[in-house]
């Protein structure tokens, strides 16, 4: 009868209960491992906890002799600095704070408004200065709705209606020789509507004379004035 070999049974890696470890301390050197420690390794056999050093000393488990290990993943600890909690949140709070300044800050500018613009300065213009009377003239000041002789002028006299700035004012001139009477229809009358500034040659009683209108004077009684040059041109 021949002899059977026989294949023996793959070695299984299974976990040790005949090891008794404790579950913090290395079996090496005895001493705790901390079990938050990035430099820790476990047997796979028998998960007993060892230090990296130790591990690589021994070659192997310390406890059960296995030689596959366990490495320990690092883990990224939790900042326990109670500062940087607080830095990140003033961090955050200032960024907020920049954005809500970047948002409200174009729309009080818009409900400001433009700036406003200054306006040119004002232009006053003086008054012109009045003409030179001619040598020979005569002025005559005389109320509105009044007539007066001219003086000066012999015979000569003026009447003047409502003094008008704006629209003509009506004067009527006359001569009279001593002792006749202003008639419409000798030559010695004449109606004149004139607009200050306004100047007229005329004829009474064979002689020239121009009659220029030169200003009203303005009363706050209603008593307005006409300033009038009379000229003899003969």
């Amino acid at each position: 009868m021949g002899i059977q070999e026989q294949t023996p049974e793959p070695v299984r890696d299974v976990a040790r209960d005949d090891v008794v470890v404790a579950a913090n301390r290395c079996p090496y050197c005895h001493s705790d491992v901390d079990a938050e420690a990035d430099d820790g390794v476990a047997c796979k056999g028998c998960l007993a906890r060892h230090h990296q050093s130790c591990w690589d000393e021994a070659g192997k488990c310390s406890a059960c002799g296995g030689e596959q290990a366990l490495v320990a993943q690092p883990q990224v600890a939790a900042s326990r600095d109670p500062g940087a909690k607080t830095q990140t949140q003033r961090r955050l709070a200032a960024l907020a704070f920049g954005v809500l300044v970047a948002m409200f800050v174009p729309l009080l500018l818009l409900q400001k408004g433009p700036e406003p613009v200054a306006a040119p300065p004002v232009q006053v213009e003086a008054p012109a200065p009045d003409p030179v009377a001619p040598e020979g003239t005569v002025e005559v000041d005389i109320a509105q709705r009044s007539s007066m002789a001219v003086e000066g002028l012999e015979g000569f006299d003026i009447s003047v209606g409502d003094v008008k700035a704006i629209g003509a004012t009506r004067f009527n001139l006359s001569v009279t020789p001593p002792g006749e009477g202003p008639w419409r229809d000798d030559g010695r009358f004449i109606e004149l509507l004139m607009r200050v500034g306004d100047s007229e040659t005329v004829e009474l009683d064979g002689r020239r004379y121009t009659v220029h209108f030169l200003r009203q004077l303005q009363s706050a009684f209603g008593e307005d004035r006409a300033i009038v040059w009379i000229t003899p041109l003969d």
